[in-house]
């Protein structure tokens, strides 16, 4: 199904840079447009950091001590950008935070999500529950969708760019409720599996919001949200028990990635399939695994018309990409003596760039960031 959006092409790789030249443990990048985003540092002393391609310089977007934060999510509003990310401290429960900044880098706003329930989330320092999924956003510029999941499920809030709370047609608490502009998308089956790999997009029309509940697989769903907020029904990706999801908009189609398991093979395979459609395409495959092995070998990762994968080698991981196609070619980004992983990407003003994370194999090696240019070959 993916042959009438995808043309077969073939990626050159350019010289790699560091996305950062600081020698502190960075992970986690996530891209908006030019601006990229990471985590840096860790235990007492941490930041939220990000930089503006191609040749911007880092900045710092939220310092912490003694806070525990999650990984960041990044979108483009109206004349900058939106960075959201979960943050707790001991006896004060989970919070979800917005900062905006402009185009140059300069900080605007930070809010907190106002009406999150004290036990929308499990408590962030009980290591026997499940850490929260998101947060996710996206963005057409006016408004900002961010999905959240936890005890609760699937939820989603919209704001519009001054963080207020956009009604909807569908109501579903009660009025003067502190949760009545929370839209509940999906609530976990009776096992209460874990939500997991959680993504929303905005492909130019709506919001998709997508997830997978997980115990150790589980089932991809979707449901498309329009500009106001009115959810329509969520929408079960036929056969997809899938071990990690990955999403992305493409044109006006919004394009999945998973890893799936089982017989008759036992081959761990990468599948592609657009939303809607009837079928998924296998485009690559490990064979011949066993039932004892970490099944984590093909990690995709899409964006930007891109599929990208960090791939075991035998000893190390590779981050490998390719365009989005029926049978993409894949072509090495880091295929180094040491672990790359990780790859996020972005495309503007005609270029793209594909980051990853690398980490040494000595002890006490730092994780770093590093950035390639991948330019299509289309002939």
């Amino acid at each position: 199904m993916l042959a009438a959006l995808f043309l077969a092409t073939t990626l050159i790789v350019g010289p790699e840079q560091p996305l950062t030249p600081d020698a502190a443990e960075q992970h986690s990048v996530a891209f908006a447009g030019k601006l990229a985003v990471w985590n840096e540092g860790g235990g007492v002393q941490s930041a939220i950091r990000g930089r503006f391609l191609p040749k911007g310089e880092p900045f710092t977007i939220a310092a912490f001590s003694n806070f525990d934060r999650s990984a960041s999510s990044v979108a483009t509003i109206d004349r900058g950008y939106v960075v959201a990310w979960f943050e707790s401290q001991p006896f004060a429960g989970l919070r979800i935070i917005f900062q905006t900044t402009d185009e140059h880098g300069v900080l605007k706003v930070r809010r907190e999500v106002a009406g999150v329930a004290w036990n929308e989330f499990p408590n962030p320092y009980d290591k026997s529950a499940a850490p929260p999924a998101g947060p996710a956003i996206a963005s057409n510029g006016k408004t900002i969708a961010l999905a959240t999941g936890g005890a609760s499920g699937v939820l989603l809030r919209l704001f519009d760019t001054s963080f207020e709370p956009i009604s909807s047609s569908r109501t579903l608490t009660a009025p003067g409720d502190d949760l009545a502009l929370v839209r509940i998308i999906a609530t976990p089956p009776p096992l209460r599996p874990t939500v997991e790999d959680l993504h929303v997009v905005w492909n130019g029309d709506h919001y998709t919001v997508a997830w997978r509940f997980a115990i150790t697989s589980g089932t991809v769903n979707y449901a498309i949200v329009d500009s106001r907020g009115v959810i329509g029904n969520a929408i079960l990706i036929p056969g997809s028990n899938w071990l990690a999801l990955a999403t992305t908009a493409h044109g006006s189609k919004v394009v999945a990635a998973g890893t799936a398991y089982g017989a008759p093979k036992y081959d761990l395979c990468l599948e592609v399939v657009t939303l809607g459609a009837p079928t998924r395409d296998r485009v690559r495959c490990v064979p011949g695994r066993r039932a004892s092995d970490a099944l984590s070998d093909i990690k995709p990762a899409l964006a930007d018309g891109l599929l990208l994968i960090s791939e075991w080698s035998g000893r190390t991981y590779d981050v490998l990409a390719a365009p989005i196609a029926p049978h993409p070619v894949f072509t090495c980004v880091s295929c180094t003596e040491l672990s790359e992983q990780r790859p996020a990407a972005t495309s503007f003003d005609g270029h793209t760039y594909v980051a990853y994370e690398r980490i040494g194999r000595a002890p006490g090696n730092a994780m770093r960031l590093f950035l390639r240019e991948v330019t299509v070959d289309r002939r």
